[in-house]
């Protein structure tokens, strides 16, 4: 059975979301209002009545969050690029004199250089920013300003800081040396090519970008 909306096995709600591997305590109602069932997964008390089975269901319902295109998570974070990295990298480059060198002993007319320290900032400068704004809105201005929004894969509800945390510390793997970039080119073929959308650290985060508009709340 493929994960999403299915039928209440237990019969105590008109729907109940499966993750693919298992029956989850998410339900819904005839109206797509979704909820934690009080009971869990727990099958029923012997005796207890069950909801009749539902047959038929309202438009468009169960289908839950609708995956964001890969050209919007691309202008996000291009934009979140330029309202962050460009005051940041001023900052840095009157922190750091090495760090933009011009007419250089080598006859170079333009080096950059990018000590540690400078580095450790930009990660830390970055992280707060994007952990932060995931965290209380669910995303950051680039993605306010395109539409999107970053929710739980399971039921599209909005993601905590500890998720927004997870979320962007499996988004350092592309920095990884040597084998970054190979993984960089794996998540992007596979936020084309999953049916939510998932990229490597939507995965490890258990998180999905969706289209703002199809968010409830």
């Amino acid at each position: 059975m493929s994960d999403g909306w299915h039928d209440d096995p237990f019969g105590r709600y008109p729907k109940r979301y499966y993750d693919g591997t298992q029956w989850t305590h998410h339900v819904a109602d005839h109206a797509g209002t979704t909820q934690a069932d009080p009971m869990g997964t727990q099958p029923n008390p012997a005796g207890a009545p069950t909801a009749p089975p539902v047959s038929t269901m309202p438009a468009g319902y169960g289908t839950g969050p609708k995956k964001s295109g890969a050209v919007l998570r691309f202008l996000a974070r291009l934009i979140d690029g330029v309202i962050i990295g460009v005051p940041l990298y001023l900052v840095l480059g009157a922190m750091f004199d090495d760090m933009f060198a011009f007419d250089t002993a080598d006859g170079a007319d333009f080096e950059f250089n990018f000590p540690i320290g400078a580095l450790i900032l930009q990660i830390g400068v970055y992280a707060a920013y994007d952990i932060y704004m995931h965290g209380t809105f669910g995303r950051t201005i680039g993605k306010m300003v395109v539409g999107v929004t970053v929710v739980t894969a399971a039921d599209g509800s909005k993601i905590d800081y500890g998720m927004a945390t997870v979320r962007f510390l499996g988004w350092l793997i592309y920095y990884i040396p040597f084998i970054g970039w190979i993984l960089f080119i794996v998540t992007v073929v596979k936020g084309f090519s999953d049916p939510k959308g998932q990229t490597i650290h939507d995965s490890i985060a258990k998180t999905m970008v969706a289209s703002s508009s199809s968010v409830k709340g």
